[in-house]
């Protein structure tokens, strides 16, 4: 394998019209959490939606082929009781202050960057927030096995990520299959590992 790899190759790419799902089964908590990969029509910018106990909790939208990598530009949340003039509520971020996943990368690269909530992009009332997101390529392995032995991956990044924002730091080690993306993860608090390996089950529709 090269020294360097995209990591925008690691996430799933559905066509337009398709959606890929990682299942990730019953958590901690005793709900199922899976996330649902659908194409916003561009080929370039996807959408997340994550579902926890059947209920959808959240939308990530990330443009896989922005110029400086695989970019978060907003996140999508149920609305607030008060917000009756739009469907979902929208937190974005503030032009060269999104959440980066990574671009061009190799083993052992660190991401570490500032992030900044965007008042005038955001739905009315989003504090202009600031964060950190930092980003470590930890290992690759040319063939991997899930933790619960049942399902081999060729071609795969341990990736962790930690996102602050106020005096809460949480996250995940990611192992990111290619062409499949996030195959296993344990969740992370304050920069250390939580729980056990989460593996997911994946499906095409």
């Amino acid at each position: 394998m090269a020294d360097t790899f995209y990591f925008g190759d690691y996430w799933p790419r559905p066509a337009v019209g398709q959606t890929f799902t990682l299942d990730y089964g019953t958590g901690a908590d005793g709900l199922n959490l899976k996330s649902v990969y659908s194409n916003s029509g561009d080929d370039k910018v996807f959408l997340i939606d994550d579902y926890h106990g059947g209920q959808w909790r959240d939308q990530w939208v990330i443009n896989y082929y922005h110029e400086r990598g695989v970019l978060e530009t907003a996140d999508l949340y149920p609305k607030k009781s008060y917000q009756f003039w739009v469907d979902k509520r929208t937190t974005a971020f503030q032009s060269g202050y999104e959440i980066p996943w990574g671009g061009t990368q190799k083993i052992g690269d660190v991401i570490d960057q500032e992030l900044r909530i965007s008042f005038w992009k955001s739905t009315f009332f989003e504090f202009p927030t600031t964060g950190r997101q930092v980003v470590k390529f930890v290992n690759r392995y040319a063939n991997f096995t899930t933790a619960d032995g049942k399902n081999q991956y060729r071609d795969v990044l341990e990736v962790t990520y930690d996102q602050t924002f106020g005096d809460k730091t949480a996250g995940n080690r990611g192992w990111y299959a290619k062409d499949y993306g996030l195959i296993q993860l344990t969740w992370r608090s304050n920069g250390n590992d939580v729980g056990n390996p989460m593996v997911a089950t994946v499906s095409f529709t």
